[in-house]
């Protein structure tokens, strides 16, 4: 079996180091309403739920060098789409009505 690769490496030391890591949860103790211990809770300023992170030096340079996609102009696909519709509206009417004509040359015994 091939050695594994750089990336299978880091996923499973990841994976190792994070089944083993306690998590801790930021909960306000129970106190009693009108306790000045909960008018401190109250006022305090909230801890945030995710540490903010920033990217390594690799990723940032990565999404710098990528400039912004241009938007796709469809007003060709829009047009050729309407010609076809036109032209499948056109002959359905023709159909149609060379029906509608072949029916009643049949009642009136013309074939």
């Amino acid at each position: 079996m091939p050695a594994p690769s750089r990336a299978q490496r880091r996923r499973s030391n990841t994976r190792a180091s994070s089944v083993g890591t306690p998590k801790i949860y930021n909960t306000p103790p129970i106190a009693p309403i009108d306790s000045p211990i909960r008018e401190a809770i109250a006022t305090a300023p909230a801890a945030s739920a995710a540490p903010v992170t920033t990217p390594s030096s690799r990723v940032a340079g990565r999404l710098k060098a990528r400039k912004a996609p241009e938007p796709i102009d469809y007003a060709k696909e829009y047009r050729d789409v309407a010609k076809d519709m036109r032209q499948i509206l056109f002959w359905a009417g023709l159909l149609f009505a060379t029906m509608i004509a072949l029916y009643f040359a049949r009642q009136a015994n013309l074939f």
